[in-house]
């Protein structure tokens, strides 16, 4: 994505309709409208507007989209939720394919107690046995505890990037 928008922040969603649908419902996010379809004409359906098409990696991958805001709006329409709401945060790393690299990356994790609800690999093109890995992590990325744990990893990653940080379940 950020080959094509430079500055945008990624917010995942369980179901495609369903963030559509929020979209249109106004899910006080701030969202300014445009979107990176939602199946196909969801987007024209609910309110969004298709930036550009084919941004897909993988032409198999049919339900890829993005709802866009931009920096400058996310700043001043943050996202909101609850005290006691439990918030997520998604990166993607790699590391030299070395015994222990991955071991290594993850205890940034383990040392300070954050929870990992999800690790996928998906293989870099073009560079065999090499891998980029997408965690997500119970946390706000802004907590003392992340940031330790995302400056231990960075000591140790050969590429790392926040891909986002919401509301668990959003």
């Amino acid at each position: 994505m950020s080959r094509f928008f430079r500055g945008a922040s990624a917010i995942r969603k369980n179901t495609v309709l369903r963030h559509c649908r929020q979209r249109q419902d106004g899910d006080g996010r701030g969202f300014d409208g445009r979107s990176r379809d939602c199946l196909g004409g969801g987007a024209e359906i609910y309110g969004g507007r298709i930036l550009r098409r084919s941004i897909e990696s993988d032409r198999q991958n049919f339900t890829r989209f993005f709802l866009l805001r931009t920096p400058e709006f996310a700043r001043r329409h943050p996202v909101e939720a609850k005290n006691h709401t439990a918030w997520k945060t998604t990166v993607v790393f790699s590391t030299r394919n070395i015994p222990g690299a991955l071991f290594r990356a993850l205890s940034a994790f383990a040392l300070r107690d954050l929870n990992l609800t999800k690790i996928e690999s998906r293989p870099l093109r073009g560079k065999p046995w090499e891998y980029l890995f997408y965690l997500d992590f119970l946390d706000r990325v802004d907590s003392p505890n992340a940031q330790n744990a995302l400056n231990h990893l960075r000591e140790l990653a050969d590429f790392l990037r926040v891909l986002g940080c919401y509301p668990k379940g959003a």
